[in-house]
């Protein structure tokens, strides 16, 4: 089933393609970068505007491209995953004032930056804790609170989205334990090369 596109998907497409792809461009966004995407199944128009705007982002207004790109994430849309601060930069960029504000793409960026600050709060915690031998009872304080601030951020991101909440605990393991397990790895490094320093 085919998706419309949100007016700012629209707006870009007059913007970045020439007269006589536009229609077809329309068309193949709304028929191919629609629900047919896994996972996207029951996504509306504002749920898929950053996955399309970012085969638009690629596809620097070539309709050739466009179809590799959206083939890409008709594959696996993880391919494709919106880039972030450089996809806002480019909406910005491209539409100016003429960007409309959509609540759900907005939700969907503050859960990124939320993520991205969880994870390298993780990181410092456990690489200074660790460096400054902490105890046992300090590290799991730590980890307990580390978890339920990205539990809390998950369940708002999904409540925004509309979505089911089970990913919570997968994505948890990704971005809590591994910048957990780097930051022991690097204060091992550290205080291995401090050990050299002082012996020699």
């Amino acid at each position: 089933m085919s998706r419309p596109l949100s007016q700012n998907v629209a707006k870009a497409v007059e913007k970045l393609f020439p007269d006589e792809n536009k229609a077809e461009v329309v068309r193949y966004l709304t028929e191919h970068c629609a629900d047919n995407i896994p996972g996207h199944e029951n996504y509306d128009e504002y749920d898929l505007e950053d996955l399309r705007f970012e085969c638009l982002r690629r596809s620097k207004g070539d309709f050739r491209e466009l179809r590799w790109v959206v083939l890409a994430a008709e594959s696996d849309w993880r391919d494709v995953l919106p880039s972030g601060r450089k996809l806002r930069r480019f909406k910005r960029q491209l539409l100016g004032s003429d960007l409309e504000p959509n609540p759900k793409s907005d939700a969907t960026w503050r859960a990124q930056t939320s993520s991205y600050l969880i994870f390298w709060m993780a990181f410092v915690t456990f690489l200074s804790l660790r460096l400054f031998e902490a105890s046992h009872r300090a590290l799991f304080g730590a980890a307990i609170l580390l978890v339920v601030a990205y539990v809390v951020h998950f369940f708002v991101l999904m409540w925004h989205k509309g979505e089911k909440i089970w990913p919570v605990f997968w994505g948890m393991a990704g971005l809590v334990g591994m910048p957990v397990g780097f930051g022991f790895l690097v204060a091992y490094i550290i205080r291995w090369m401090a050990g050299i320093i002082r012996s020699t």
